[in-house]
């Protein structure tokens, strides 16, 4: 039986999942050469935003919320629960990565260099820095880094914050906002190579920024009296400007303006499905299937490169086709997707799903059900 309050939207799962489709669009082969599809593939990076925003928003809002009710944050149990929530998996898909790689690639420094920053999260620097080498079953991983990174941080300036100073964490936050702003400036003067504006957090930080925003409340008052739907609207047209311009690989100054509509687009739809909990896009994002996807939404994201990878040498060897053909396309998607949920289904019920319920003991504020 439960004794503390539950706090839980599965709408945010559904949007989880709408979030790992989009990025599973952009790294799949394209299967079709309409605009609009072209457009989702290409720039599905932003599922990775969305990802990012989520994540800012309730990671933020619980700490609140505990602080509120316990008058403290426990800063021990907050990276208990993160350790259980993502090194489990993490590590043993890393381990299954590392044997497929020693089998086709052997052992060498590069390789090495890779493994230190996947085991100290510090992955996004690694590449960027030392080695611009990529092995495809990890690439996706320097976003666990990116949020490793952030939790590293977040307890600890949560409880440094004034509760009531809305006017002087806003001020901090757009001074945040503001040096980003400078350092990505001075990576694209000096014409830095792609993907060190995108992968870096002092360079790509609007979307997480924006979920840390509204899970302050920083913006309740001035958003609160805009109708959720009409929030989700702007924010989806925000986006539908990015995909008029270049795309991040183009290092200009268009990532300038590329990266704050992004953050701003994706932190109106966070907060207005949020705030919508009554409207039909809510009572969509709710439909029992997305959102027991979006509960498996962790492992979506770490199997779905390998699960291409699988379905791509399954499809070549049967079709004895190595050019990107429609049909071999078609098959790499939807097999791709289906052996990722499948993965995924399985990880969830045999590994997750134990750490999970272990991670729940140390919850001072209960989110998702298990």
């Amino acid at each position: 039986m439960e004794t503390k309050p539950r706090f839980y939207l599965p709408e945010l799962d559904g949007l989880r999942f709408i979030a790992f489709l989009l990025v599973f669009i952009h790294n799949a082969p394209s299967i079709s050469t309409s605009k609009i599809w072209t457009a989702f593939h290409e720039y599905g990076w932003i599922g990775v935003d969305l990802f990012f925003c989520l994540s800012g928003f309730l990671i933020t809002k619980l700490l609140v919320a505990e602080r509120e009710q316990t008058g403290d944050i426990n800063i021990r149990n907050f990276y208990i629960r993160r350790v259980l929530r993502i090194w489990p998996l993490y590590f043993i898909y890393i381990a299954i990565g590392l044997l497929f790689i020693f089998r086709t690639d052997g052992w060498d420094a590069v390789i090495a260099a890779h493994l230190a920053g996947l085991t100290t999260f510090t992955y996004d620097v690694v590449y960027i820095f030392l080695t611009y080498k990529t092995f495809a079953v990890f690439f996706h991983l320097w976003t666990i880094s990116y949020e490793e990174q952030f939790y590293a941080v977040i307890p600890w300036a949560i409880r440094k914050i004034s509760p009531g100073k809305v006017n002087k964490i806003r001020v901090y936050l757009f001074i945040i906002f503001i040096a980003g702003s400078a350092i990505r400036a001075m990576f694209i003067y000096f014409n830095a190579k792609h993907p060190a504006v995108y992968m870096l957090p002092i360079t790509h930080f609007e979307a997480i920024l924006g979920g840390i925003a509204i899970g302050l409340g920083l913006f309740d008052d001035l958003l609160d009296k805009i109708n959720g739907v009409a929030l989700l609207l702007i924010g989806l047209a925000f986006n539908a400007v990015v995909f008029t311009l270049p795309n991040t690989y183009e290092i200009g100054w268009s990532l300038m303006l590329t990266y704050p509509l992004v953050g701003a687009g994706i932190t109106l739809i966070v907060f207005g499905i949020f705030k919508g909990t009554a409207s039909p896009i809510n009572r969509l994002l709710r439909n029992q299937l997305l959102v027991s996807l979006g509960k498996i939404s962790f492992g979506l994201y770490i199997f779905h490169i390998a699960s291409l990878s699988i379905i791509g040498l399954i499809a070549d060897g049967r079709l004895n086709n190595n050019a990107p053909s429609a049909q071999n396309a078609t098959i790499y998607f939807f097999g791709g997707l289906i052996l990722t949920i499948l993965f995924s289904i399985l990880s969830y019920l045999t590994l997750e799903k134990p750490f999970l319920k272990l991670k729940e003991r140390f919850a001072a504020i209960p989110s998702k059900p298990i």
